[in-house]
């Protein structure tokens, strides 16, 4: 009987340290204060943010918006979109996204920056990296380059009676359906090939209308890359439509 009224008793004891544990990390979590980053001053919309305008504030940590930006560091030199008052946080949402302007004042005479919608089913998705090179071939043919190149050189073509009849005329065949439109512009028996576009930046689209039924949902990225002037035209017309694949492989 007293063996068991002990038992009990250290179980008690043990259930009672749990639940206290439990609760002391709850409220330490709950309760916890942080430093954050707030405005001292009143600033205006367009204003520049200097250290001047901004102390540390100590808040509990479940007052904090998740976009909220920690480190006064981070804010210095960034421009404001709208008016904000002293003791105001700063969130991402409240600056101005500068990433494109300092991409363009980086290019060089000859060079342009394209903006293409990624999907996020694309397969290759979570292997797009800054920096990266990656290719863009069109999902359909363009009829007015098989015009140019295919119909005025019947001589690229493999007649019908041979097609395909031996090793020698497959190689023909995929060596004269080749055109090589610029340096890094091809046609393919009718689809374009882009090659080298540089990743230079990701940026990740905000959502709208977001919720479980909704069919307006977006949750895709825009990939930034870089290319030639001259080559420019080509493809803002393959990727203005979803008719095109990317590709990751040597160049």
């Amino acid at each position: 009987m007293y063996f068991g009224y002990k038992k009990f008793l250290i179980l008690s004891i043990i259930g009672a340290l749990i639940i206290g544990c439990s609760i002391y990390l709850y409220l330490n979590n709950h309760f916890e204060k942080v430093t954050v980053a707030i405005l001292q001053v009143d600033i205006k919309k367009g204003d520049i943010i200097n250290k001047d305008h901004l102390t540390d504030g100590h808040f509990y940590k479940q007052e904090i918006p998740s976009k909220v930006i920690k480190n006064k560091s981070e804010l210095i030199g960034l421009e404001i979109k709208a008016d904000r008052y002293s003791g105001d946080f700063i969130t991402k949402d409240m600056l101005k996204d500068r990433t494109e302007d300092l991409l363009i004042a980086s290019l060089k005479e000859d060079e342009a920056i394209m903006s293409i919608n990624l999907d996020p089913k694309e397969n290759i998705a979570n292997n797009l990296k800054i920096g990266k090179k990656i290719m863009i071939v069109s999902a359909e043919k363009d009829k007015d380059m098989e015009d140019i190149f295919y119909k005025n050189n019947k001589s690229s073509h493999v007649s019908d009676d041979n097609y395909i009849v031996n090793e020698s005329n497959i190689k023909n065949y995929l060596d004269n359906s080749v055109f090589q439109i610029s340096e890094n512009i091809f046609l393919v028996d009718g689809f374009v090939y882009f090659k080298n576009l540089e990743i230079i930046y990701i940026k990740e689209n905000e959502e709208s209308d977001i919720g479980i039924l909704s069919k307006n949902s977006k949750s895709d990225s825009s990939l930034f890359v870089k290319c030639k002037n001259i080559e420019a035209p080509y493809l803002a017309k393959i990727t203005s439509s979803e008719k095109y694949k990317l590709l990751i492989g040597p160049q």
